[in-house]
């Protein structure tokens, strides 16, 4: 039963995603208090009237947008009798509210989603987040949005690049690498009437090649993050090494003279589910729709956590862990029945951290090869008045299209050192089943962008009351540079006509007006915590609001085609898929078994799996782990639930202090060291003690810069780049002790560090 709503002051609904459970329990709700007539719910049993959702939250929504703007302190989440969990966050002028009523998500993963939506809404919209629900095509871009958000869920269960948020690189020999950095080169070059910045090569979520021009600014991993995301909804891939073991096997069974074949299971599951297309097939093809995830049962198994206060291994452990027992979230019993006869002693303190809660927020879905293509498409009943209903209402599970594009564009919004919404185009196209490539080009205007952001900052610190006390030569010199700003908009788009025009001279002429100006630099001199004057308040909204119009109209209203760039992307897309079509199988295999886990077993024995984190490139090496879902007990499955939830667990431990935890859960071990060093590889001791603040972000990279706030605190004076932090998470079997369990952090720290030093 889960639910995500977004509505502005005006209490206008402007993005609603919602379950089938949370709709039966509304239109429930509204019949006994009297909202709906019984038989107007019967006409469709998943369609939820906004109006009656507001109107059964509208005391929680009302009295959360009063303490938002009387006391500035609003509730982040609220907990009611029945079980219902609301978090909330404020941004702007919208009210973001996540709602859950079965208990499956915890309220720091119901925060993560919000945040992440933030992050998806600046990445496609940039700062004009009204533009997520604009009437004329509201339908379509609440369809891409709910799509985005399940990509997301579906890669957060899947892939460990999304479980800890950080880019994964595909490692492949020298050769096979400068080949595909020639080939995007080239790419790039033959662009010449749009500037091309960036050009990336992916294979199943990896990151194969990466070439940017000398003039581009660099491509922030979260960034390359969202990009992956985009890709993976657009394009996607059910390539499994079961599949390529099938056809290979079929061929040589073929060749040896052999009648049986064997049939990949995912051609099993649906003849028409073709990942390739033709270089001259414009439509859309995609995976099925995933099924809806069933909560896995838990087992509780003894679980401690280990203080690391007073080990000999204290330049390793900076912090220590308090000792949690922890019910473990697997299905699988306890095999291991001499648990409870360890020679240490733990002690439990009361925490409401419910790691089996976490587990099931990311609870992977199976699906059966058993049973038809049907299966996976919700058939809800309709009526004759179902066509007045609204279309992206009642569509609440995403719908997909059936075939992948031969090339797709789209406008995003990248995080650049001059702007922070700096406009490019997306330009993708499938070479082959899971090899997507993709080329970034700088959009129109996009020298305006940066100083529309500019604007955009002082203009949300004045209204949101954040600001310093200032006397009549600082407070001019503030709105000296605000004129500048806008005077230099003015200039750039002196030659625009049409809306745009009109648009820049309602600007200038609300700009202009002399009760703005005095009333601005009267409120800049005034006291701290004085209100700003309700009439100035308004026209600073006002001319805010035309800012953000200006900025929609500039990069977010249709654009056609660019007939070059997208036959240069066909041509190059051409070219790739002759020089990879050798390695197609090569590279499948890769990407699912990346870094195999054989290489470290012998040097540290006991380690059963580690993910190592580099958070100043943000770049991840791990071992694959890949489960198999046609059974329903793979141990690799069970490996991967432990890991998952521990490293969940171990990121809700750092979001309240704790650098350094080692638990304790039946057979296994799981440690997580978070450390710095310098450039040369040489550990650095804190300056100040990592204290975490409630406008802190959640650990990671999509939802906040985490990382370079943390570093910031623990060295306020550092230099920009000169303090490099990371992060390594292990799992060891029961019988390794604690202290050679920190060993192995360093001998392995330092084996991936040399590596590194290799790869550049």
């Amino acid at each position: 039963m889960k639910c995500l709503l977004v509505v502005n002051r005006m209490n206008d609904v402007r993005f609603l995603d919602f379950d089938d459970d949370f709709a039966e329990y509304i239109n429930n709700q509204a019949i006994e208090i009297g909202l709906l007539q019984a038989e107007e719910c019967g006409q469709d049993a998943y369609y939820v009237d906004p109006n009656i959702i507001m109107q059964i939250f509208s005391p929680l929504v009302l009295s959360q947008w009063f303490l938002i703007e009387q006391t500035k302190n609003p509730c982040s989440s609220v907990t009611c009798e029945n079980g219902f969990l609301f978090v909330f966050k404020h941004m702007d002028d919208l009210l973001l509210i996540a709602i859950n009523g079965d208990g499956t998500e915890t309220e720091e993963f119901l925060l993560k989603k919000i945040q992440m939506f933030l992050r998806l809404i600046g990445f496609l919209f940039g700062p004009a987040t009204d533009e997520i629900g604009r009437y004329e095509d509201k339908s379509e871009r609440w369809n891409f949005l709910r799509r985005l958000l399940e990509t997301w869920m579906k890669l957060c269960c899947d892939e460990q690049a999304f479980l800890v948020e950080a880019v994964e690189r595909l490692h492949v020999n020298q050769s096979l690498n400068e080949k595909c950095i020639e080939l995007l080169e080239e790419g790039v070059e033959k662009i010449q009437n749009v500037p091309a910045h960036h050009a990336l090569l992916l294979v199943n979520n990896k990151l194969l090649a990466l070439y940017s021009n000398r003039n581009a600014n660099e491509l922030q991993p979260a960034d390359i993050l969202c990009i992956i995301l985009l890709a993976k909804d657009v394009f996607p891939s059910k390539e499994r090494l079961e599949d390529l073991f099938s056809r290979s096997y079929s061929t040589a069974s073929h060749e040896t003279g052999r009648t049986s074949q064997f049939v990949p299971s995912t051609a099993r599951i649906s003849s028409y589910l073709g990942d390739d297309s033709d270089a001259d097939d414009d439509l859309y093809h995609s995976a099925q729709t995933t099924p809806r995830t069933t909560p896995t049962p838990d087992n509780s198994s003894r679980s401690s956590e280990k203080d690391s206060v007073g080990n000999d291994d204290d330049e390793v452990t900076p912090e220590g862990a308090v000792l949690l027992d922890i019910p473990s979230p697997s299905p699988y019993p306890d095999v291991s029945p001499h648990v409870a006869c360890e020679r240490e002693v733990f002690f439990t303190p009361h925490d409401d951290v419910k790691l089996d809660s976490l587990f099931k927020t990311y609870s992977t879905p199976k699906e059966s090869t058993s049973l038809p293509p049907e299966i996976f498409h919700e058939i809800r009943p309709q009526s004759s008045t179902v066509a007045s209903y609204d279309a992206s209402i009642v569509n609440t599970r995403p719908h997909r299209p059936d075939h992948v594009p031969e090339y797709w564009r789209q406008m995003i919004f990248l995080q650049t050192r001059v702007c922070g919404y700096s406009p490019h185009q997306l330009h993708c196209t499938q070479v082959l089943p899971g090899i997507v490539l993709i080329l970034v080009t700088e959009g129109s205007k996009g020298n305006v962008a940066g100083h529309l952001c500019q604007v955009f900052i002082i203009i949300k610190d004045l209204l949101a009351g954040k600001r310093d006390k200032l006397n009549r030569v600082q407070g001019q010199n503030l709105y000296d540079v605000m004129n500048s700003l806008l005077s230099k908009i003015q200039g750039l788009l002196k030659k625009v006509k049409g809306q745009s025009q009109r648009i820049l001279n309602d600007i200038k002429k609300r700009w202009e007006s002399e009760e703005l100006r005095n009333g601005l630099l009267a409120y800049l001199e005034s006291e701290i915590g004085t209100d700003m004057a309700p009439g100035i308040e308004t026209a600073l909204s006002d001319l805010f609001r035309k800012l953000k119009e200006l900025f929609s109209m500039l990069y977010l209203s249709p654009k056609v085609v660019n007939e070059s760039v997208k036959e240069t992307m066909l041509q190059l897309q051409k070219k790739l898929k002759a020089e990879l079509a050798d390695y197609r199988d090569f590279l499948t295999v890769k990407a699912q078994r990346n870094i195999p886990m054989t290489s470290y077993i012998y040097e540290f024995p006991g380690l059963v799996h580690f993910i190592y984190i580099d958070r100043q490139s943000h770049q991840l090496t791990a071992p694959s782990l890949n489960v198999t879902t046609d059974g329903e007990l793979d141990p690799k499955l069970y490996l991967k639930e432990m890991v998952w939830s521990k490293y969940q667990y171990a990121m809700v431990r750092l979001s309240e202090g704790y650098v350094t935890t080692i638990i304790q859960d039946g057979d296994f071990y799981f440690s997580y060291f978070l450390w710095f060093e310098d450039n040369r590889g040489s550990p650095l001791a804190v300056s100040e003690p990592f204290r975490p603040t409630t406008d802190l972000p959640l650990p990671g990279l999509l939802t906040g810069p985490f990382y370079k706030l943390l570093i910031k605190q623990c060295f306020p004076n550092y230099v920009v780049g000169s303090v490099r932090c990371f992060e390594l998470f292990m799992m060891h079997l029961g019988l390794v002790r604690p202290q050679y369990i920190a060993s192995h952090c360093q001998q392995l720290a330092k084996k991936l560090w040399d590596m590194s030093l290799i790869e550049i």
